[in-house]
């Protein structure tokens, strides 16, 4: 499940309205019920690692993986522990684009978790 969700389309995090009633994308929904499970360091860093190695080096996709877990520990209160700004970190880790390797190393570096490199 983790791999469809987190290489599925950019998810919107504005309900579309369908009938009167709003709706959240579904891709949404998983995405955050998937980023939720990952609250300790080293179930976030489990979660990166996953990701660096299924992505092929697809910056994007790692992006939104740390994108979900900040949204699920809540963008303002990560916001504020991290010196980044909201906008910043929605613009950063919402895979529209390539984020800054700054901006992953602040993310990372808040979330309790460190980056290694290895000899391949």
């Amino acid at each position: 499940m983790l791999e469809n969700v987190l290489t599925a389309p950019t998810p919107s995090t504005s309900p579309s309205h369908r009938g009167g009633r709003a709706v959240v994308h579904k891709t949404t929904l998983e995405l955050l019920e998937v980023a939720a499970r990952f609250q300790h360091p080293a179930a976030v860093a489990a979660l990166l690692e996953a990701c660096i190695i299924e992505s092929d080096g697809d910056a994007v996709l790692i992006a939104k993986a740390l994108g979900a877990v900040v949204h699920a520990q809540g963008m303002r209160d990560f916001s504020e522990r991290s010196g980044m700004s909201c906008r910043l970190l929605r613009r950063e880790l919402s895979g529209r684009r390539s984020p800054q390797f700054a901006t992953i190393l602040q993310v990372a570096r808040t979330l309790g978790i460190t980056l290694h490199v290895s000899a391949a």
